[in-house]
């Protein structure tokens, strides 16, 4: 979740960086992958591993942001993350910042799974909750293409999301508020935050209906057609990277998607200390027919 006030957009491909920085970086991206393999080998067998990057982003000087991923030697995910420098918490943009991040070119096996890029938000001031008005990051994990993320507008959604498709434990929000350049989210309302407990980090689901239009009278949207799912969005306080801390949960699923694919089954936040940098994943991928 985030609010579009005062946002920073930049938009990424995989095109290699040039320079001193980039040097460090592809060596430092080598000796995280030899890492990686043996951390997905040991979680995932025999299948042999490898890690691919996607392409850095700057957000201070000399300070990036970038994902990447864990894949077996048949193309399927182990591991989708962002990788955040932690010396990035100590030069982060006063204002609302929202990046648009490539994923590795590795990941362009679009039979395997269905995500295109990743929308990571700093929001400083943090955002309507009231839980979320803290300091934190939204990672949205998008599966719809940007051109059509970035199209979407304001609107109150009015399409329907089929059972199989809606995860377990999760319900729309109150209005069904469509936010621009995003989707509608759904919230799991037996979360800490909704029950007494401060906002740490949490995870929550995007909808959207790609076959919906507007109806300027009602101010609407999607009526009369299907939604899915179309976001997986963990968030978390930068208190809770600055203390530490470390999650690992499993996600709540539902029956299926709208596109067939191997879907993540567990999402993680740690200060992954051998990289020095936090990281937000997706793991534990399994495959999940079309419904």
């Amino acid at each position: 979740m985030s609010d579009s006030v005062g946002e920073t957009t930049r938009t990424t491909d995989d095109t290699p960086r040039v320079g001193r920085r980039a040097v460090l970086q592809a060596a430092g991206a080598t000796m995280a992958g030899s890492l990686l393999v043996g951390r997905a080998g040991a979680t995932h067998g025999d299948d042999s591993t490898y890690t691919a990057w996607g392409r850095p982003v700057e957000i201070a000087d000399d300070v990036d942001v970038r994902t990447f991923a864990t894949l077996t030697s048949r193309g399927v995910p182990v591991e989708v993350g962002v990788h955040l420098p932690t010396e990035a918490l100590r030069v982060l943009p006063a204002g609302m910042a929202m990046y648009a991040l490539s994923l590795p070119r590795a990941l362009s096996k679009r039979d395997t799974h269905a995500f295109t890029y990743v929308g990571f938000d700093w929001a400083p001031t943090g955002h309507p909750g009231p839980m979320y008005e803290v300091p934190h990051f939204d990672v949205h994990f998008h599966m719809l293409d940007e051109s059509v993320v970035e199209a979407i507008g304001p609107a109150a959604a009015a399409y329907d999301v089929a059972p199989e498709r809606m995860p377990a434990g999760y319900a729309f929000a109150p209005g069904r508020e469509i936010v621009p350049a995003m989707g509608e989210h759904l919230l799991d309302f037996s979360s800490p935050e909704f029950n007494g407990e401060a906002f740490t980090e949490t995870f929550i689901y995007g909808a959207y209906s790609r076959d919906g239009s507007f109806d300027p009278e009602t101010g609407a949207f999607g009526a009369g057609t299907t939604g899915e799912i179309t976001f997986f969005e963990p968030m978390v306080t930068k208190a809770f990277l600055e203390a530490g801390g470390s999650v690992r949960k499993p996600i709540e699923r539902p029956q299926g998607f709208a596109v067939a694919g191997y879907y993540p089954t567990t999402y993680a936040i740690e200060d992954r200390r051998e990289w020095r940098a936090y990281v937000v994943t997706l793991e534990d991928f399994e495959w999940f027919d079309a419904v």
